[in-house]
């Protein structure tokens, strides 16, 4: 009847196997509605074994707009248990090729008990095989549970260009090869996207306002790409990276944390091997909404964080760029993670006619430490002791956050008139090659290895 009062699932399945043995397609007409007055189709939870079939319909009005004029809109009964459509397997295989489009998809959640009732939901499936279920251009909201939510086994879901709203999670994903692209995902109570499995790609999302924005879970969640997306206003952290080998790129988080200034991290860090690069962690608009760090790394993790842009501590976090637990270790390189004032580029150090000194621990805060002087002979300089360097990078300066296992580079140029020799001071190991001809450079990494030794290590050289 599409007046969003006749009960009409048993005109929705009817139609729908039709199609699924026809032609393919299931149109679902339009009507007037906005959020005061309902149209529609209205349905009891329904379980399809749907294959090869596209469910679509129009939207005039626009997803983000206060009226859904002429909107295809499928609502879920009142008091109803189970998810409005649920796609299941069929004589041992799975739901294929299914797709929804241009659809409202309405949980009404007010008018639900305390119930497991997801929009679309893909149940657990032993075969194993693609389901190739695409969801797109689609409204899906106000669901007791989750917008979407795919199970193990579900291969090759996506999700392209919907917008998720006012539910517990927008996409929880425990199945493999998905894909989330260019979708507004809000108001979640739990995380805005939640993965437990592998090879899902996070791309052009706008994710905001629930718990933790992206929550890759322990186990599978693994080799999972999140690039380009914006993640803003969430009560804890934007990602929580806790699956191995995800990648972090290109990202764009602000005010994160606003449960209270350090209750979380922009990204915490709790799986192996994940790499978060060119990020930019914006300020708080000066609402007082900071994240403890920018990158926080559990304890006994290694991850790989490089050239990310920051406003740094008191701007866009409190403590600094990157925190770390004990044996953790953070890759980085070049001092992109240097939170001072830029000021701390580059330091000539002019040491006039004397061929042995000791370089403060201060000095290395810089990417470029310029040597000149008019020595009478060769040069030795020797670093301050490592438990210097330790401190002096660590928390006055958030470069290093005194943790264990953390580096920078930098290049040591001589333009003195003699050959310069870089000597360890206590604590400090040199290792390669350590002279420094005039007129050339040579790069070093130093390595925290404890709280009171570092490894000072040439990684390459060349001439002015």
């Amino acid at each position: 009847m599409l007046d969003g009062v006749t009960d009409d699932t048993d005109a929705f399945i009817a139609a729908g196997n039709a199609a699924n043995n026809g032609c393919g397609y299931l149109f679902i007409p339009p009507v007037t509605t906005n959020n005061a007055i309902d149209g529609g189709l209205l349905i009891s939870p329904v379980s399809v074994s749907w294959r090869r079939l596209t469910v679509f319909g129009i939207n005039h009005g626009g997803y983000n707009s206060g009226v859904y004029s002429r909107t295809s809109r499928i609502k879920l009964k009142n008091a109803s248990s189970g998810s409005l459509i649920t796609l299941i397997g069929d004589g041992g295989t799975s739901v294929q090729n299914v797709r929804f489009q241009g659809l409202m998809l309405d949980g009404n959640k007010a008018n639900q008990g305390a119930v497991t009732s997801h929009g679309i939901y893909l149940p657990t499936s032993t075969v194993g095989e693609d389901s190739f279920v695409e969801i797109d251009h689609c409204y899906i909201k106000d669901f007791v549970s989750d917008c979407v939510n795919s199970e193990f086994g579900r291969r090759a879901t996506k999700i392209v260009d919907c917008k998720l709203w006012n539910s517990k999670n927008g996409w929880n994903c425990a199945s493999s090869d998905g894909w989330l692209d260019k979708c507004d995902i809000g108001q979640m109570s739990e995380d805005g996207v939640q993965i437990k499995d592998w090879t899902v790609a996070i791309t052009g999302n706008n994710i905001f306002s629930c718990r933790n924005g992206i929550n890759l879970l322990f186990g599978q969640a693994a080799l999972t790409n999140v690039i380009g997306n914006k993640i803003d206003r969430h009560q804890l952290s934007g990602i929580r990276a806790y699956g191995k080998n995800a990648t972090i790129m290109g990202n764009v988080f602000h005010r994160n944390s606003e449960s209270g200034t350090n209750a979380a991290s922009h990204i915490q860090i709790g799986g192996e091997y994940v790499t978060v690069m060119g990020n930019t962690f914006k300020d708080g608009g000066g609402l007082g909404y900071l994240a403890a760090y920018d990158v926080s790394l559990d304890a006994n993790i290694t991850a790989t964080v490089m050239g990310n842009a920051t406003g740094g501590r008191g701007f866009s976090s409190t403590q600094g760029h990157i925190g770390r637990a004990s044996n953790s270790r953070c890759v980085v390189s070049v001092g992109e993670y240097d939170q001072t004032p830029r000021a701390y580029v580059q330091a000539t150090l002019d040491t006039a006619t004397t061929t042995a000194n000791t370089i403060a621990a201060s000095t290395f805060r810089n990417e470029i430490i310029r040597r000149t002087g008019t020595p009478a002979g060769p040069v030795t300089d020797t670093t301050d002791t490592a438990a210097n360097l330790v401190i002096d990078m660590g928390v006055p300066f958030s470069i290093l956050n005194n943790s264990i296992g953390s580096a920078i580079r930098f290049k040591y140029i001589n333009q003195t008139g003699q050959t310069i020799t870089l000597a360890g001071g206590t604590g400090v190991a040199v290792v390669g090659t350590a002279t420094v001809a005039n007129n050339a450079w040579r790069e070093f990494t130093l390595n925290i290895n404890s709280a009171t030794t570092c490894t000072l290590t040439n990684v390459g050289g060349g001439a002015l």
